[in-house]
Order: C-alpha cells, then structure tokens, then sequence
C-alpha cells in the first residue's frame, strides 16, 4: 500500500509518499479483553463476520498508540496557530477529528450492507486530512493500494508525517 501526503498553500506544494507493506493479513489478534465482549455484541447486532471485528479492535489499538503524540486538542492548536498566523479565515478550513470506532463502523456497513471493500485494492482519499488521523485510521481497516491526504496547512501535514512510524 502507498500513503502520500500532500500539502499545497500560496503554490507551494509539499508531498511524501511510503510503502507500508500492510496486507489484511497482518492484523493480529486480541484475546479476553473486554473490547471482544463490545464486539461480540457488535457482531450479533450487525451480522459482522467476528473475525473482522477482532482485526477492528486490534486496529483501534493500533490507532490509538499511533496519533497519542497528537491529541485532538494539540491538532485543533496546531491548525487554528497556522491559519490565524495566516489570516486564512475561509470558513471551510475548520479543525475537526474522527473517532476510530464510528469509522471502523462506516467501513464494517460499506462491505456488509453495500458490498464494497470485499477485496484488497483501490484508493483513499481525505481532502483537508489535518492531522492525517483519517488517513490511519483507514490505513489499518482496508488493505488499500493507495492512500492521500491533501492538506492546505503545512504544520498540520508536517504533523500527520511526525505520527506515521514508517519514513519515506
């Protein structure tokens, strides 16, 4: 899989891009904890093959190790810093973060109840990724070919770089 990174304000355009290696078979496993339990109920109230819901649970473990160097209210500084220091007012550059468990749920629907993501492939793509926290968190759900994240504010972007364990 490949995760790049852009960042574009006044021209100036910053990119990166890696290879993570992750394949859906990778995920690990969890045991006796009391996330198996929540899943368990999921399972049942969904009709979700437990097998991925495992691999959910290992994944918010996963993400949740990962973006602990930045927590929302440090990301929310970060953006508001730069587009203050910038006089970027535009309404639509608004700061805000996703929950791992309600998009782990919105990608559980796309393959159960639509059909989608049933096999390894295809792109992700996040306009405005802040942080890249949408980024990750569909990194270790979905075993994609591509992912992106465009981002106008350059700290923001340079943040999403400093969470991710792998170098370009």
């Amino acid at each position: 899989m490949a995760l790049q990174t852009r960042s574009s304000l006044g021209g100036a355009t910053s990119a990166s891009s890696l290879s993570t290696g992750n394949s859906s078979s990778d995920s690990g496993s969890t045991s006796g904890s009391e996330s198996d339990s929540g899943s368990e109920q999921a399972s049942q109230e969904d009709g979700i093959d437990e097998s991925l819901l495992r691999r959910d649970v290992w994944a918010e473990a996963a993400f949740n190790r990962l973006v602990e160097t930045c927590p929302t209210l440090r990301a929310k500084k970060i953006s508001t810093f730069e587009r203050d220091s910038k006089s970027l007012v535009d309404g639509t550059l608004t700061y805000g973060e996703i929950m791992f468990e309600p998009f782990a749920m919105t990608f559980r629907k796309i393959r159960h109840l639509y059909g989608g993501l049933q096999k390894a492939g295809g792109k992700f793509v996040d306009l405005g990724s802040g942080s890249g926290k949408p980024i990750f968190a569909a990194a270790l759900l979905h075993d994609w070919d591509e992912l992106l994240g465009i981002e106008v504010c350059f700290v923001a972007h340079k943040t999403s770089k400093c969470m991710w364990p792998i170098s370009p």
